[in-house]
């Protein structure tokens, strides 16, 4: 675990925002490094040769985060000393940015701390400071364009430069909030929509392995890696697997699901009103009212099944739908290798652990939540077969 600083609210990523500098630093330090390493992850360069740069500013900056509890020192000793970043910065930022939405603090005092201690050990594996190794930062998953980053690695630039007959990339790290809060978000999402089902499903799936997993269990774990690793020894693997094989379908066939069926539901206006409402919906509500919502949509999407429900939403649905429409808005394809990193360590974070990370990035983009609602409904349609409903 982390060396907690977050009762210390000015210890947090939205000092950082507009400190290059520092911003710098502690993204070089989130994986653990000396300082001569750390200067050479900053400017791109393997080996023990030197950056092209006077240390000054770099050693500075990494003076003031460790003096503000932004970084810690790992070992003793005068030479080849070690430091890594704390995750409480993070865990700060986004205590602050939820709690202003009161998305967690509807809950019960003790189960929220206990929320936001798991999600602490979840933001400190190795699993998750491998998001920020050097390899990942100086090789970010490309988007669909060339010299697009990927989702959250979009807060950062690497700006070319000459150096011994090479050309090599400086870390310029523009917005450290969504460098970190959106990565978060969009695991936390994919997190919180795959073990909502599981959840839903859990009589199902008990045969194969499944149960639910509470955020107690994660702190007091040695760690998330640890957790995992024991954890994946039996997991339900084909129901996780069938999952991000949704998420990752050909764009196409999001768009076609998402324009046919998503857009044909006159959703009750008092529950669109619930989960709309600017006000704080709690938690147990917001889940009530995502079920409801979900079981109107697969009782029309699906005849056979019946709901006792008589509104609006089931009279009007009886026209056929219309032609799918040709896909003109861009998507991000989501790169195998991002998906393998996180499929099974997200399936091991608990879902009110997800909830707080899902929200941590109000401006995620639409289509993640657009390919979990189609990978939701693939593996519900796979429930279905299988019980030969």
């Amino acid at each position: 675990m982390s060396e907690t600083t977050y009762s210390r609210e000015e210890c947090s990523l939205d000092t950082l925002e507009h400190d290059r500098a520092r911003s710098n630093a502690y993204v070089a330090f989130f994986t653990q490094k000396s300082e001569a390493d750390a200067n050479r992850f900053i400017y791109g360069i393997t080996g023990s040769r030197l950056p092209p740069s006077n240390p000054g500013l770099f050693i500075d900056a990494r003076r003031g985060l460790y003096l503000n509890g932004y970084i810690h020192r790992i070992n003793n000793g005068l030479k080849n000393v070690l430091f890594r970043s704390s995750v409480d910065p993070i865990i700060n930022s986004i205590r602050s940015d939820t709690g202003r939405g009161r998305s967690y603090s509807d809950l019960d005092r003790e189960r929220g701390n206990i929320s936001v201690e798991a999600l602490a050990t979840v933001l400190d594996s190795e699993w998750f400071r491998q998001f920020f190794s050097f390899h990942a930062i100086h090789n970010p998953y490309p988007g669909k364009n060339k010299g697009e980053f990927y989702s959250g690695y979009a807060g950062l630039r690497l700006e070319p430069y000459e150096f011994e007959d090479k050309t090599c990339n400086t870390v310029e790290v523009w917005h450290i909030k969504k460098l970190f809060l959106e990565l978060i978000a969009e695991i936390g999402t994919y997190s919180y929509y795959l073990n909502s089902f599981l959840a839903r499903n859990a009589d199902v799936l008990k045969g194969y392995g499944y149960r639910q997993i509470r955020p107690e269990e994660l702190v007091a774990a040695r760690s998330f890696d640890d957790f995992c690793a024991g954890e994946m020894t039996r997991f339900c693997r084909c129901w996780v697997d069938d999952f991000y094989r949704h998420v990752s379908a050909d764009e196409n066939l999001v768009k076609s699901f998402m324009t046919t069926v998503m857009t044909g539901f006159d959703v009750p206006k008092d529950l669109h009103r619930r989960c709309m409402s600017e006000l704080a919906v709690p938690p147990m509500e917001m889940e009530i009212c995502t079920h409801e919502i979900w079981e109107m949509r697969m009782s029309d999407t699906l005849p056979f099944q019946k709901s006792p429900r008589k509104t609006k939403f089931h009279k009007t649905r009886e026209k056929t739908l219309g032609p799918v429409p040709d896909v003109t808005s861009a998507d991000i394809p989501i790169p195998a290798g991002f998906i393998e990193r996180i499929k099974y360590q997200s399936a091991c974070i608990p879902a009110s652990v997800a909830g707080i990370m899902r929200m941590s990035y109000p401006q995620l983009p639409k289509w993640v939540e657009e390919r979990c609602i189609y990978a939701e409904y693939q593996l519900y349609l796979k429930i279905l077969e299988r019980d030969g409903t």
